[in-house]
């Protein structure tokens, strides 16, 4: 190689890098302005589902949440906070687990957004050693992933991502090994989709699921 094309690289490729860097460096200052602002109190939330998982010795709770729009940690634990508070209004308890999503189809298949546990010590394993609603010998442990909004899944995506794990699931319940890759075809087909776009909507999803930008906001 010439000196001139080496130099012409090499000059290319610091443009890549630094263009690399203010890129990253500008979604850094968009997540920090964001996180600056002040507790969302008003996002709207559901309950989806709430269960039981009581034994003799303790009384707990799993509740799953749905929140409907982009929210930060500060908010999500604000959300967690009131449902606990919600929670001990009601029937004594032990323990109680709150999974919160962004789409109520993920319910079943790992939270998203936070797991919260309110139980002694924040252990479940241990609701036994306290009454219920014995709520002071209670503390909080939060499990919060602080995303990035704009890599959330579409809707028409989510239908996509769901199709794909009720077929799957469908076969298991027969006593079927599915095949992943007839499984893709067969949801691809449904869709009039390409086979590598279901493949890229699961991958998405996955990285969505446990994406975790904390450490930005810290």
């Amino acid at each position: 190689m010439k000196a001139g094309q080496a130099s012409n690289h090499s000059g290319n490729r610091a443009i890549a890098i630094y263009c690399v860097m203010l890129i990253i460096f500008g979604i850094i200052l968009l997540v920090i302005v964001h996180n600056q602002k002040p507790v969302n109190g008003s996002i709207p939330y559901t309950i989806e589902r709430a269960e039981g998982s009581s034994t003799p010795d303790a009384v707990q709770y799993t509740w799953h949440v749905v929140v409907q729009e982009p929210v930060r940690i500060k908010d999500l634990k604000y959300i967690a906070e009131k449902l606990i508070e919600e929670a001990q209004a009601g029937s004594s308890f032990n323990a109680l687990e709150i999974l919160i999503y962004d789409y109520s189809e993920y319910i079943g298949h790992g939270y998203t957004l936070g797991r919260v546990i309110f139980a002694p010590q924040g252990d479940l394993r241990k609701a036994s050693t306290v009454k219920a609603g014995d709520y002071d010998q209670m503390s909080i442990q939060w499990d919060m992933r602080e995303k990035i909004w704009e890599n959330q899944l579409s809707p028409d995506e989510v239908v996509v991502w769901k199709a794909w794990h009720d077929h799957y699931q469908e076969h298991v319940a027969q006593g079927i090994t599915p095949d992943k890759n007839l499984v893709n075809k067969a949801v691809a087909d449904i869709y009039k989709l390409e086979v590598s776009d279901v493949t890229d909507i699961l991958l998405k999803q996955e990285y969505w699921r446990y994406a975790n930008f904390d450490y930005i906001t810290r």
